[in-house]
């Protein structure tokens, strides 16, 4: 696990909004904490896409089962996950729905400048932020989907 430190290039100036992040999560629930950094994340990013609480529909038993109820909900004509899902999801329920699965492919990003070489794909978004500022947003939109 790589640490966060001064010597980042971005740390300073991202320093009084990551303290008032970890300061300000006072959930209870670690689904609402998540939320919490997640909303604060996407604001840095200028990530504008439309986040839903699973707790605005009626969920299904089964972690398959839940997705495809929510996709089905949503009118989804295709699901992306990541790819940890594969040890669970059952891709046969979508495909019987008429629903595709697609696998998001996370070592397609462009490298930036880490601290610590040689690149590392699996790091925290913060890492991105921490290196490259401004700038980080322009690495998330090279991914890839396979």
């Amino acid at each position: 696990m790589r640490k966060v430190t001064l010597k980042h290039p971005f740390f300073k100036a991202y320093k009084e909004q990551f303290e008032a992040l970890y300061a300000g999560a006072t959930q209870i629930h670690i689904s609402e904490i998540n939320r919490y950094f997640i909303d604060a994340l996407c604001g840095m990013l200028d990530i504008k896409t439309k986040i839903r609480d699973s707790r605005e529909f009626v969920l299904a038993e089964g972690k398959s089962e839940r997705l495809l109820a929510l996709c089905q909900e949503l009118g989804a004509t295709t699901y992306l996950s990541g790819p940890a899902a594969r040890d669970y999801l059952d891709e046969s329920i979508f495909e019987a729905a008429g629903i595709g699965v697609e696998w998001m492919d996370y070592s397609g990003y462009a490298e930036y400048h880490q601290l610590f070489p040689p690149f590392e794909h699996g790091v925290s978004v913060i890492d991105l932020i921490l290196n490259e500022g401004e700038n980080a947003k322009h690495f998330l939109k090279s991914s890839q989907i396979h």
